[in-house]
């Protein structure tokens, strides 16, 4: 047996792993019934059970760097403990479908855990993005617009909220946390009207405001504060993508910059905010794995498998606008729709990876050739398959 980790934000999530395969051999079809919950709770995979729950502890704990108000601190601690005791119930039911699913009661070892690990991840990006109607959204506004609602941005997702909760009024606080605990009852469930995905053009609208600020441009967009202004526009940011503060404060700022619009979708704004602050799944990959590059190969017209993508096993297809100019070059490139597919994600959309194409998609857009088009606007389906034969760096 050996061990891996899927490590997120600094927090390893140990997981045994078992040779290639991950079905034990002798393994029997399952008959029409799943197997109970309790009889999962025994036995070989006593373990996966252990570490799913040390994992959810650590994500549903308020960060002991924050400084919290005392009675706030107890009310998250009561919050996150309650929903670790509701998943130490829910993963042997997760245990029991999967197996169901595959059609063996064998199924254990690394496919097994990387099953209920990915379903975890996207129950988390579910979290982030779910609303329950106006009145959630107009709580999550509240928040959102609280001047120091940024000052602490922890690792872990609940963590996060509860930092910002800090930020508002204490009359407010109430409201949020309830909200926030119905959202988590909803894990594991089917979300029948979980709002979409905002359009690429409204994700990208923050970043597009930037690049005009950066050109000496005008834009509608609101003043920045004196340090987000600092952060992206005097720090050299050759050396890597925007970190966890960052990302918050300029969503932030642009919820801001949209909301000064009497004209403007609340609801989309709302939308694009909570997508904004969504975790990158990137940071659930280990380092080394992510180093691990192919080597160039100049004669190669197809973009390369991403790696967050391969080590997630995530397979489908993205399709990509591309606008012209007159003579065939290209202007615009933007993904305007995804289908993808995740090991153990089901039910529901897989939030949580929706974008581990989109970087190698654009970047095709930009290298390929566009000779002979006559047409200004180019839709291109890019279909993401898995090789039989398992990555070598895997």
């Amino acid at each position: 047996m050996r061990r891996q980790f899927l490590a997120g934000w600094g927090v390893a999530f140990a997981c045994s792993l078992l040779a290639p395969g991950g079905l034990v051999a002798g393994a029997d079809a399952l008959g029409t019934e799943p197997p109970s919950a309790a009889a999962e709770m025994s036995g070989p995979d006593a373990d996966l059970l252990a570490q799913i729950t040390t994992w959810s502890r650590d994500a549903f704990s308020a960060a002991d760097d924050v400084p919290l108000d005392e009675d706030l601190r107890l009310a998250a601690t009561r919050l996150g403990r309650q929903q670790v005791a509701r998943l130490r119930s829910l993963w042997p039911e997760w245990i029991a479908q999967e197996r169901q699913h595959a059609g063996s009661r064998g199924l254990r070892g690394r496919e097994l855990t990387e099953l209920i690990f990915n379903r975890a991840l996207n129950e988390m990006g579910l979290w982030f993005v779910d609303t329950a109607g106006p009145e959630q959204d107009a709580l999550w506004l509240t928040l959102a617009r609280a001047p120091t609602a940024c000052q602490y941005v922890p690792s872990w997702p609940f963590a996060r909220l509860i930092a910002m909760v800090q930020a508002v009024p204490r009359e407010d606080r109430p409201a949020l946390l309830a909200a926030a605990e119905a959202a988590l009852l909803r894990w594991g469930t089917r979300r029948a009207s979980l709002p979409q995905r905002p359009p690429a053009a409204a994700l990208e609208a923050a970043d597009k405001a930037i690049g005009q600020l950066r050109a000496g441009l005008q834009t509608a967009a609101q003043p920045m504060t004196p340090y987000l202004a600092g952060m992206l526009f005097v720090r050299d940011r050759a050396s890597g993508g925007p970190d966890r503060w960052e990302r918050c404060a300029k969503s932030q700022w642009w919820l801001t910059s949209q909301l000064a619009d009497a004209a403007a979708d609340r609801a989309m704004a709302v939308a694009v905010f909570r997508h904004a602050r969504l975790f990158d799944i990137q940071d659930f990959v280990p380092a080394p794995y992510l180093a691990k590059v192919e080597p160039p190969n100049p004669g190669k017209t197809t973009p390369g498998y991403p790696r967050v993508a391969n080590f997630f096993r995530v397979e489908g297809s993205t399709t990509v606008l591309s606008e012209l100019d007159a003579q065939g070059r290209l202007l615009a490139a933007q993904v305007v729709d995804r289908k993808i597919q995740v090991p153990g994600v089901r039910d529901n959309p897989p939030v949580a990876f929706e974008g581990v194409f989109d970087a190698a998609t654009l970047d095709y857009a930009k290298r390929r050739s566009y000779v002979g088009t006559t047409a200004t606007k180019v839709r291109t389906e890019l279909v993401w398959k898995l090789s039989g034969d398992d990555d070598a760096a895997r």
